[in-house]
């Protein structure tokens, strides 16, 4: 079995089965897995790859935090260059 973080394209898509069935603990749980090592969870979040720091902001987005999900993803298109990931990010910027 790999670790979370060499596996993480299954456990974002746990993430986001357990988002959609309403187990947001679970999912934020499974999301803190995804985080390289490190004290500050901030700076955690920001070295991790791209699809975990838009895993974070979706789960920003089903816990409420409307607001707080659309600043984020505005810096994470930013600063990412991958055309197709930009592309999912505008996606749900647009919505």
């Amino acid at each position: 079995m790999l670790p979370p973080r060499e596996d993480f394209k299954t456990w974002l898509k746990f993430a986001s089965l357990c988002r959609k069935a309403g187990r947001l603990r679970l999912s934020a749980h499974t999301l803190n897995t995804l985080l390289p090592e490190g004290n500050d969870f901030e700076d955690r979040k920001l070295q991790a790859v791209p699809e975990v720091q838009f895993g974070f902001i979706e789960q920003l987005w089903a816990q409420g935090e409307k607001e707080a999900a659309v600043s984020q993803l505005r810096v994470l298109t930013a600063t990412n260059a991958s055309p197709q990931f930009l592309a999912r990010c505008n996606l749900r910027l647009s919505q």
